[in-house]
């Protein structure tokens, strides 16, 4: 949501400690990784790199410079990765692309 307003509001930097990602947990689907995913620690984790993914990926796609980085350590808590984004450009359409690609394969919506 604070990604989204950021990109509407054409914000020139955007930086964001992501939380909320238990809302892709229940929605995605990758049965390629089924054997796997079975483990519900393992289901949560990646429901996490997805989540994060798509928002970097609709960050650049919207012409953003992003990275992501740690910004405590991970022996403080699992959580703590931070996305910085600097609006450098027009729209990315490979990015876009990229991430309406990979809402489809993963059968997600993010708000």
């Amino acid at each position: 949501m604070a990604i989204g307003l950021g990109i509407r509001a054409k914000s020139e930097a955007i930086v964001v400690v992501p939380c909320c990602h238990k809302e892709l947990l229940g929605q995605y689907r990758y049965e390629a990784m089924e054997p796997i995913l079975k483990h519900g620690v393992f289901k949560a984790r990646f429901a996490d790199l997805i989540t994060d993914g798509l928002r970097t990926l609709l960050l650049e796609g919207n012409g953003y410079d992003t990275s992501v980085v740690e910004y405590i350590s991970p022996l403080d808590t699992p959580k703590n990765l931070m996305i910085r984004a600097i609006k450098t450009k027009t729209n990315n359409d490979k990015a876009l692309k990229e991430y309406k690609e990979l809402k489809s394969q993963f059968g997600v919506e993010p708000t």
